[in-house]
């Protein structure tokens, strides 16, 4: 990656909100899953988990938890198949709950 290129995705970074930035994470964790790059996802998953708020999350918190740390399990033995549909399932239900134009109304 360039230096350009460095800087274009830090600054993309820096100017998401929190709801762009999961879904960047679950891209992330999504694609390092597809190329086999289960230190890469493990990141991922554990920057997922790091970012619940349990206490304000409540039981929703607790399964996400929950799946990811599933998740986690499953990549630290090389299967990534259940992480890609773990982490595809919950992308497409945080867009639809929080990206789509029916969720901003």
């Amino acid at each position: 990656m360039t230096s350009a290129s460095r800087q274009y995705h830090a600054q993309a970074v820096l100017a998401a909100s929190p709801v762009e930035l999961i879904d960047k994470l679950y891209g992330l964790g999504i694609a390092a899953a597809h190329r086999g790059d289960a230190p890469h996802v493990r990141r991922v998953l554990t920057e997922l988990v790091t970012a619940l708020d349990e206490e304000r999350g409540g039981e929703l918190a607790t399964r996400l938890r929950d799946l990811y740390e599933y998740a986690l399990r499953e990549s630290a033995t090389g299967n990534l198949e259940p992480t890609i549909s773990v982490l595809t399932g919950l992308r497409e239900t945080w867009r639809e709950a929080f990206l789509t134009p029916a969720a901003a109304a």
